[in-house]
């Protein structure tokens, strides 16, 4: 009688360790690199077993995890021709990382052009220590203190103002918040040019202690009200 004992390969099964933020979805594959293309050819079936109780069946499974710690897995692996089924245990190692919550307040919420804001850093911690703030001003003006001051000299309006956090673990979350910059600005009603100008033109425009103007019209009137002069410009 011929008697044929099948060599069945070593498997290992990858990865050793995964991790990410907030969950993350996981590729389970054998590593067959070391394997003659004869022995692979025997191979039919693969059905995974998780110590959380899930199930797969295939090669190579993908499957989620939400939680952190190390996952037991057990793989019976079957070949040709007698169906013979040998059994792989193997384990790895999760993290699934909860993201920090940023947040922030303003004080105040509202102020001129050239004054300050005071800002807060309120974010909440996931399963890391928030290790970097990073601050959008809305003004082409960035920060990275925790908990930063700043002052608005270009730009009015409803500025959008953006906080990023990251931890330790390299998880991240952004909140925007917007700020009202009023403009600080005064009219004169008599307007006279004179030696002032020291020999260049003399320009007429509103008083403005700080302050962006998107649009600006201007006219001149005498004394009767007759309209003398007009100009307007834009940024």
């Amino acid at each position: 009688r011929y008697i044929e004992v099948m060599e069945l390969p070593d498997f290992r099964f990858l990865p050793d360790t995964a991790k990410a933020c907030d969950g993350l979805e996981v590729e389970f594959i054998a590593d067959t690199s070391s394997y003659t293309k004869e022995q692979m050819s025997r191979t039919t079936n693969f059905d995974w077993t998780f110590n959380d109780g899930e199930t797969y069946t295939g090669h190579p499974i993908s499957r989620e995890f939400t939680t952190s710690g190390d996952y037991i897995f057990d793989v019976d692996v079957t070949f040709t021709p007698q169906n013979c089924i040998i059994k792989y245990t193997d384990t790895v190692a999760i993290s699934a990382f909860k993201s920090p919550t940023a947040d922030f307040t303003s004080n105040p919420m509202e102020a001129n052009a050239g004054e300050t804001f005071n800002f807060t850093d309120a974010s909440i911690q996931g399963d890391g220590v928030i290790t970097n703030w990073d601050w959008d001003f809305g003004d082409e003006q960035t920060g990275k203190d925790q908990n930063p001051s700043h002052v608005f000299e270009n730009t009015s309006g409803y500025i959008t103002v953006t906080l990023v956090v990251t931890d330790e673990h390299g998880c991240k979350s952004t909140i925007q918040k917007q700020v009202l910059v009023t403009e600080s600005m005064a009219f004169p009603n008599v307007l006279t040019p004179d030696a002032n100008c020291e020999g260049e033109p003399c320009v007429f425009r509103p008083i403005e202690d700080k302050g962006f103007f998107k649009e600006f019209k201007m006219e001149i009137y005498d004394r009767w009200g007759m309209l003398i002069w007009r100009n307007s410009c834009t940024d």
